[in-house]
């Protein structure tokens, strides 16, 4: 489904080059989970960062579902992320004055046009999905740091995407919450949704049906996991 081949990109500051990618190549499946982990700086957010098309490479190629992104128009991709592609990070994200309800239905909100009644119903059945039922018209800061990031999930879900794209999503969680997070992301998985995971975290990697392991910018293992 998403294919990268020779992936480079090098980031400048202050006149000094860093090649933080040197050649990356992967491949998810429909349906896989992917989990990709590595050191800090071993280039593992900014690969996912242009998987997810919020990054451009320098140089290499994009496949998605057999369309080369790196030849596609801005109107194509914007599409792509539209219609296929959700990203939930590690600071979640939301408005502090919207309701979680709310929250969800960012992606659909346009000026001050109104959010019709069956929009509404989805983004409460959604929030049910990933265990907020009754806590719909709830503001952030009257919700944990683990239901915050459900909220986000929730968000990224009622796009009904191809694949979820997450950044780190345990790493301001404690560990109870952060187990209960990485539950759900399975559970979503295996009701036929594709995860892209990165983390610091070897345990929370196994959840993946593939382990990709990142070292100075060049994929240095990948694993696939029976369990």
């Amino acid at each position: 489904m998403l294919n990268l081949k020779d992936i480079h990109k090098t980031y400048t500051a202050d006149g000094v080059s860093s090649e933080v990618l040197k050649g990356v190549s992967i491949d998810v499946s429909e349906g896989e989970f992917v989990s990709i982990v590595g050191k800090s700086g071993s280039g593992k957010s900014t690969m996912m960062n242009i998987m997810s098309t919020l990054l451009e490479p320098d140089s290499g190629s994009i496949f998605f579902k057999g369309r080369e992104l790196t030849q596609a128009s801005s109107a194509e991709i914007n599409s792509v992320r539209r219609n296929d592609i959700s990203v939930i990070f590690q600071a979640y994200h939301l408005f502090p004055y919207l309701t979680a309800a709310e929250n969800v239905l960012l992606p659909f909100m346009q000026g001050f046009a109104p959010i019709g009644k069956a929009l509404r119903e989805e983004a409460f059945e959604v929030l049910s999905r990933v265990g907020l039922s009754g806590k719909e018209n709830r503001l952030p800061v009257k919700l944990s740091g683990g239901e915050q990031q459900r909220v986000a999930i929730a968000r990224a879900l009622i796009k009904k995407p191809s694949v979820l794209f997450a950044d780190e999503p345990t790493g301001s969680l404690d560990s109870k919450t952060g187990n209960a997070i990485i539950d759900l992301l399975r559970e979503l998985n295996a009701a036929g949704l594709a995860v892209v995971m990165v983390t610091h975290s070897p345990e929370y990697a196994k959840a993946g049906h593939t382990i990709v392991s990142m070292e100075d910018g060049l994929v240095s293992g990948i694993e696939k996991n029976a369990g």
